[in-house]
C-alpha cells in the first residue's frame, strides 16, 4: 500500500496564491491558509517581518548612498520604507536628492512636516525625521 504525502498532496489540492483570496467567504492565502478564522501566529509573523526588513534593505540597497549612512539613518529609511513602500519612496525625490548630497537636515524636512505622510502619521514621521537630521535615536 503506496503512503501519500500530506504536503504534497495539500499543495497539489489546495494550490499556492501569494495574494489573499476569497475561499467559501473567507480570505485564504498561501496553501489555503485560512486568514478569517487562523490568522497567523506570531512566529509566523516574526518570519514575514524578517523576511520583509530584508526586502526593504534589498530595496534600499539600490541607491549607492544607502550603504554608507549610519545606523540611526538606515534604521529610520527602512522603517520609512518598510512603512510607505519603494514605489512611495521614490516619489520623494526631493528627500532621496538631499539625502545623496548628505543634506540630513533637509532630507528629514522632506518628511516631516512637509509630506503626506506626516499628516498620515505624525508620531513616526517625526521619528523617522529626527533620526535622519540628528544620526541619533532620539526621540
Amino acid at each position: 500500500k503506496k503512503k501519500k504525502n500530506i504536503f504534497k498532496h495539500l499543495r497539489e489540492a489546495e494550490g499556492f496564491s501569494a495574494q489573499p483570496y476569497n475561499d467559501v467567504g473567507n480570505t485564504s492565502i498561501g496553501y489555503g491558509r485560512n486568514l478569517t478564522s487562523l490568522g497567523v501566529s506570531k512566529e509566523e509573523a516574526e518570519i514575514m517581518l524578517q523576511n520583509d526588513v530584508a526586502r526593504v534593505e534589498r530595496e534600499l540597497g539600490e541607491f549607492p548612498w544607502f550603504a554608507g549612512l549610519s545606523e540611526p539613518r538606515r534604521t529610520a529609511l527602512l522603517g520609512f520604507v518598510y512603512n510607505v513602500g519603494i514605489t512611495k519612496f521614490r516619489l520623494f525625490k526631493h528627500c532621496i536628492k538631499n539625502l545623496e548630497e548628505g543634506n540630513f537636515t533637509a532630507a528629514a524636512a522632506e518628511i516631516y512636516p512637509n509630506s503626506a505622510y506626516a499628516t498620515q502619521l505624525p508620531d513616526r514621521a517625526r521619528l523617522y525625521a529626527t533620526w535622519i537630521a540628528t544620526d541619533g535615536f532620539e526621540t
